[in-house]
């Protein structure tokens, strides 16, 4: 009977001792940091939740710094192509370093990169599993609850005033057969946005 108790107790201590480490490595799995200046070198299922915006000059993205776990909304006049990435989605991880190389080709961006800013935002998994208080806020502004999500938005005079589903327009060519099948294609999610921007 002593032996029963003993093993059961040691069973037990093995489980506790394991939920505990799994939980640890998660939280630190997930630990946002900011990319290190000029480069951009996470692999697309471990990018830091947070919030970014594409620098043309660098060519990465850089973190935006919102207070207080607000969305990020901007208020400056212009166009933004926001990216909402979560890094357990295949398709993100299919499509973020598509996006990376189609960004820094000028060939593909030298009509629009005056007209737009580009915003990324990363979570692990939507606002059920993110880090990051502003990224997390932003997916609950903008209602995101499919991924990869692309919506093209403009301001003016601080206000948005445009708010388009680019990923359903996208899915929509898709069905109608105007564009390949597959995983999303830069190619064809800016001439979307071009086609949107007057």
């Amino acid at each position: 009977m002593r032996s029963l108790t003993l093993i059961i107790i040691i069973i037990l201590i093995l489980i506790i001792g394991l939920a505990t480490a799994f939980l640890l490595i998660r939280n630190m799995s997930s630990q946002t940091t900011t990319p290190s200046s000029g480069s951009w070198s996470y692999p697309p299922n471990n990018i830091p939740n947070g919030v970014y915006m594409w620098s043309w000059d660098k060519e990465i993205f850089e973190r935006v710094n919102v207070s207080g776990g607000n969305p990020y909304v901007p208020k400056e006049d212009g166009y933004y192509l926001y990216y909402f990435h979560n890094n357990q989605c295949p398709h993100c991880q299919s499509f973020e370093p598509k996006l990376i190389s189609f960004l820094k080709d000028p060939q593909n961006t030298r009509d629009i990169k005056d007209k737009i800013k580009i915003i990324l935002v990363v979570c692990n998994w939507f606002t059920i599993d993110c880090a990051d208080s502003t990224a997390k806020a932003t997916y609950a502004w903008y209602n995101v609850m499919s991924s990869p999500t692309f919506l093209l938005i403009e301001v003016k005079n601080g206000v948005v005033v445009k708010n388009i589903d680019i990923s359903s327009l996208y899915v929509s060519l898709v069905d109608q057969g105007k564009i390949p099948q597959g995983e999303f294609d830069p190619r064809y999610v800016f001439l979307l946005v071009k086609s949107n921007i007057s």
